[in-house]
């Protein structure tokens, strides 16, 4: 990569992640690491943390009640890990939601149906073929409910809403009412054309009880190891959203709560800030989560590009375990941390060298 590109991509990471955690510091009576402690992280990353990076790992710690000293600062995460394990030039196509259900194996009921997709432009039914703006019309059933999302990017749940059509055969969308189906979709600042129209998940109630308005899910992260090929489960949080929200999404409000690794709620739930609350179903068991765990360890193979992978899962009415989506770049780790503890354990040693010998993939990043 041109040096000055890469040192423009160091800043401006770099300013991201400071002007974060400046927020969520500044919420706290933080407590300085021990000069022992200070001193065994220095040489786990070779000297090369900044002091920045280590008040992170003292918030980390005191949020999330553990004293370890293998948390990742966020800068070293996105700036060395994930570019390293994960191809970040592949990225965008495998986690294009459309395409889930061409190369991704998987079981019967895994996704939730989907009614209508577009693909760079070009409209299709749940089965990939080609059909006209009318015929999409026709697909809704009338006086139903359906989510519209974006397919190649719904960072912090942008863009996603409901849809239906009314008796008269008009798109009700965003709160409007449109005659034609591309009138809709105009009107949606989408301009790249690459959306899916799904069935609105009925949630399981216990996954309800956290905010019924909107689908609160699991996300759960795995890792495949660099010497052995063998998938690791790194952790889960319940994602769930404000009283309202349609999204759980932290960047649109939404709170996390840890699981432990008996697959119990944690005592506390979290915001973006790591401010900390203490109302929620704890330690309850987490319906279905052995079951996500299997899942996830089966698919992870499957992306052999990325190492590191974030899925989202829900759990609709029936019990069943239902993909919404693979993360495979940018993949949140603050959230994971402030709730269960560090995210690599003892992988991280192992991780560092790894990322100190082997070539980054670093990538200007544009919606298509």
């Amino acid at each position: 990569m041109i040096p000055s590109i890469k040192h423009y991509l160091r800043w401006r990471l770099r300013r991201a992640t400071q002007k974060k955690w400046k927020i969520i510091i500044s919420k706290l009576r933080l407590s300085k690491l021990t000069t022992p402690m200070r001193d065994e992280i220095a040489s786990m990353w070779n000297g090369t943390l900044a002091s920045e990076d280590l008040y992170q790992i003292a918030a980390l710690q005191q949020l999330s009640k553990n004293p370890s000293p293998l948390f990742v600062p966020e800068f070293q995460y996105y700036y060395n890990i994930e570019p390293t394990l994960n191809r970040r030039s592949f990225a965008l196509a495998y986690s294009d939601k459309n395409f889930y259900e061409r190369f991704i194996s998987f079981p019967k009921g895994l996704f939730v149906r989907t009614v209508i997709r577009s693909m760079n432009g070009v409209l299709m039914n749940h089965d990939y073929a080609a059909i006209q703006d009318a015929d999409a019309v026709a697909s809704l059933e009338t006086g139903v409910e359906y989510i519209f999302k974006p397919s190649t990017s719904t960072s912090g749940g942008d863009d996603v809403a409901l849809i239906s059509k009314d008796q008269d055969g008009k798109i009700r969308f965003k709160e409007r009412l449109f005659d034609t189906w591309m009138e809709a979709i105009n009107a949606s600042g989408l301009k790249h054309g690459n959306y899916l129209v799904q069935e609105r998940v009925q949630q399981h109630e216990w996954f309800a009880k956290w905010n019924p308005s909107s689908l609160n899910t699991v996300r759960l992260m795995t890792y495949r190891c660099v010497d052995t090929n063998q998938v690791h489960h790194l952790g889960s949080v319940i994602r769930f959203g404000r009283p309202g929200s349609l999204v759980d999404n932290q960047a649109a409000g939404g709170l996390t709560c840890g699981i432990d690794e008996n697959g119990f709620s944690r005592s506390f739930v979290c915001d973006k800030y790591g401010h900390v609350d203490h109302e929620g179903c704890f330690g309850e068991r987490v319906p279905m989560h052995h079951r996500m765990i299997e899942i996830a360890q089966e698919l992870a193979s499957q992306f052999p590009y990325h190492r590191i992978l974030g899925f989202d899962f829900c759990v609709n009415q029936n019990g069943q375990v239902q993909l919404l989506e693979v993360n495979c770049k940018n993949i949140e780790v603050n959230f994971m941390q402030m709730n269960n503890g560090p995210l690599f354990q003892d992988h991280l040693a192992r991780i560092i060298a790894f990322t100190n010998t082997n070539r980054k993939q670093h990538l200007f990043e544009f919606h298509y």
